[in-house]
């Protein structure tokens, strides 16, 4: 998802399945980071979520196996 636009998997979509996908939001972006922390910030706003919840996530390097956590 971080390599291709929405508007690129909805015709990817459309071409291989004849699915009209267009009402969808896939949520696509190059900067992996800062769409992980803006889940985090998210869930850490959950108001079913204890305030004091710890939440990490971490980004996981395909390549090189390396772990990389994001506070």
């Amino acid at each position: 998802m971080a390599q291709s636009s929405d508007d690129d998997i909805h015709e990817l979509i459309a071409s291989s399945a004849g699915i009209d996908t267009r009402s969808l939001e896939f949520r696509t972006t190059p900067d992996q980071i800062a769409s992980l922390t803006d889940d985090l910030t998210r869930i850490k706003a959950h108001p079913m979520l204890p305030g004091d919840l710890a939440v990490a996530g971490a980004m996981y390097d395909v390549e090189t196996g390396v772990l990389t956590r994001v506070a």
